[in-house]
Parts: C-alpha cells; sequence; structure tokens
C-alpha cells in the first residue's frame, strides 16, 4: 500500500515476542518485543496504526515496522508490549480494528496552502452544556488543548468535544494512555482542515 490513510480493518491480531528479539525486521530495524511496534503484510514501512482491542475497547498507536503475519487469516502481529497494554499477551490472539494514521497531518506545518491537524474526538453531544461538562473534565485530567466544536446545523446542532491538535504518534500515544487512565471511553481520529 502506498499510504495508511483512511485504512480500517477488524480482523484477528497476534503477538511475536522473544525469538525475534534483537533481529531485523523488514525495514531495517531491529525488533524490540518491549517497543511498540507491529508487522503487516501490506501498510508502507513505516506507518502509524491504531489498533483497539475489541474485547476491551483498548487502544494504542503503533508503528509498523515488519511483515507478517504469515499464519492463517490473522491480518497483524504485534510486540509483547503492544499486546500487554492490549490486555491479550497471556491469550495469544484476540479481535481487534486496526486504523491507519496519516502522519503527513503530524507534520504538515511549513506547507504552503492548507494542511491538516489531527484530533481525538471524545464526543458528541446534542447539549451543550452536556458537552462543556465533557470539557472541564478532559481539561482537569490532560495539559493538551480541549475544545467544543459545533456543526453548521441550526436545526439539530451537535457539540463535539476534541483534544488538540495532536503534534506526534507520541503525542497521541501518551494522550491514550492519560485518557485509558482516566477511563474515558476510546477516541476516534479526526483530521480537521485549517488555512496556513
Amino acid at each position: 500500500m502506498v499510504s495508511a490513510n483512511e485504512y480500517s480493518e477488524e480482523g484477528i491480531a497476534s503477538w511475536y515476542g522473544t525469538k525475534f528479539h534483537g533481529k531485523q525486521t523488514a525495514n531495517g530495524e531491529v525488533y524490540d518485543l518491549y517497543g511498540m511496534t507491529a508487522a503487516h503484510k501490506t501498510l508502507p514501512l513505516p506507518s502509524y496504526v491504531k489498533v483497539t482491542n475489541k474485547a476491551n475497547n483498548r487502544s494504542a498507536v503503533l508503528r509498523v515496522n515488519d511483515r507478517g503475519p504469515f499464519v492463517g487469516d490473522r491480518i497483524i502481529d504485534l510486540s509483547y508490549a503492544a499486546a500487554q497494554k492490549l490486555g491479550f499477551a497471556d491469550e495469544g490472539i484476540t479481535e481487534v480494528l486496526v486504523e491507519g494514521i496519516d502522519v503527513g497531518a503530524f507534520a504538515a506545518a511549513g506547507i504552503e496552502g492548507e494542511h491538516q491537524e489531527v484530533f481525538l474526538q471524545m464526543a458528541a453531544f446534542s447539549n451543550y452544556h452536556y458537552a462543556q461538562i465533557m470539557r472541564r473534565k478532559l481539561s482537569a485530567s490532560t495539559d493538551a488543548p480541549v475544545k467544543v466544536v459545533k456543526n453548521d446545523s441550526d436545526d439539530n446542532p451537535l457539540y463535539r468535544v476534541r483534544i488538540g491538535p495532536v503534534q506526534t504518534p507520541d503525542h497521541m500515544e501518551y494522550l491514550l494512555d492519560v485518557l485509558e487512565a482516566g477511563q474515558f471511553d476510546p477516541p476516534y481520529l479526526v483530521y480537521e482542515t485549517v488555512a496556513q
């Protein structure tokens, strides 16, 4: 694949560990079972994905730097650390949602005209008051900016609560950790086009 942008797939994830630790991955990096990485059959190397364990809704942002899995109908192989974070290291496999991340949006500053910024959307409310309650709760949990965005409809207004813009994939991983610790529901990734 040329890009991970807009890629989305559900299927079985597994993890690979000690046998490959310290060996070279498909893109020349060294596999570290304690790193937050993954192997995929067709996504670009490297690229970034958000993987959500459908059994418990835990999410992690992972760097795809290897090829695989080559067993059955599995769609992605995670590092041991990633499997631990998603809560299935003991089981070995789990059903996941894999979503590609447009890394270009993280590094879009400096491009003339328009570029995209990445946000984590937490919820959408028809009641402005409820949206503000969630905004205040999130602001108390993270130092990242939290905003409420209203849609254009006056008949059926929606107030979306968003964190960001997210600066880097590492920043996103940090924010996802904060949200998980605060027992918030996993967010959606959204991209906003902004003029420069």
